[in-house]
This record gives C-alpha cells, structure tokens and sequence, in this order.
C-alpha cells in the first residue's frame, strides 16, 4: 500500500517515527507501508491550522495537486463558511506564483 504523508516538518524529518508507521498499518491492516512526504504550503501563524486542514482535505478530494497552489489565508474563514451556508464543497480559489488566481469551481 502506498501513502502520502502532508506535514509541514518533512525537510526536518528523514524518516517516519515508528509510532506513525505503526498507527499507520493497523489502520490500513498491511504490513508493509511506502510512503513519501509532499512539499505543501505552511502555514503561517499558530491560528489557522484548522483551516488549513479543511482547505487540503478538500483539494485532496478533487484530486488537486497540493504541491503547487498558494492559498489566500485571509480567504478560507469566508470561503469555509458560504461551503457551509450553501451546503456545497468546493475547494478554496488559489494563488499561483504568477499571483493568477485559479478556482475550481
């Protein structure tokens, strides 16, 4: 089984601890696990880590490339809400390095 792991301490970490390949293939009931860390945006401040997961679970879900985007953090509060008042998910319109503005909607 392959596995992706998001976290923002991948260039500090060579290796996974054994404690998360072991929580890891008791939930996937394998033995052996690969894995690979993505390079993603961080986020910046101690406040926002919530949004942040909500905006990767939902880019996740529409299969879009995490590695590439840059997000608007001002923006996900707002857009986390009218998903929720329209009851529709869709993912958070990001910012490339060209500052171009890509939504998926």
């Amino acid at each position: 089984m392959h596995c992706t792991i998001y976290d923002s301490n991948a260039p500090m970490m060579k290796k996974l601890p054994n404690g998360i390949i072991q929580l890891l293939t008791n939930i996937v009931n394998v033995k052996h696990l690969l894995y690979k860390y993505v390079n993603f945006m961080q986020q910046i401040n101690n406040s926002s880590c919530g949004f942040f997961i909500i905006t990767y679970l939902v880019d996740i879900m529409f299969k879009l490339n995490l590695e590439e985007p840059i997000y608007n953090v001002a923006q996900m509060p707002l857009h986390l809400h009218n998903n929720i008042n329209n009851k529709n998910i869709f993912p958070l319109p990001k910012l490339h390095h060209n500052n171009k503005i890509v939504d998926h909607h």
